[in-house]
């Protein structure tokens, strides 16, 4: 289990929240990058955001785990 570095750039959104599915990673910043927790295994992160029209946007990314 180490650290993963996760870089993410939105555009035409008010808000956001990048977290992984066990709670134990959360940003709002619109941009930017952050290290995690340390990972076991594949981890999906999720963007959920506030579009300039006020619509939810979602989207994934996953993490795979290479040695």
């Amino acid at each position: 289990g180490s650290r993963t570095s996760i870089f993410w750039k939105t555009k035409n959104v008010q808000t956001c929240l990048v977290k992984s599915p066990d709670g134990s990673f959360n940003e709002t910043a619109l941009n930017g990058g952050a290290s995690t927790v340390p990972l076991t295994g594949p981890t999906t992160f999720s963007l959920s955001c506030i579009g300039l029209d006020g619509k939810p946007v979602t989207d994934f990314v996953t993490v795979k785990m290479a040695l």
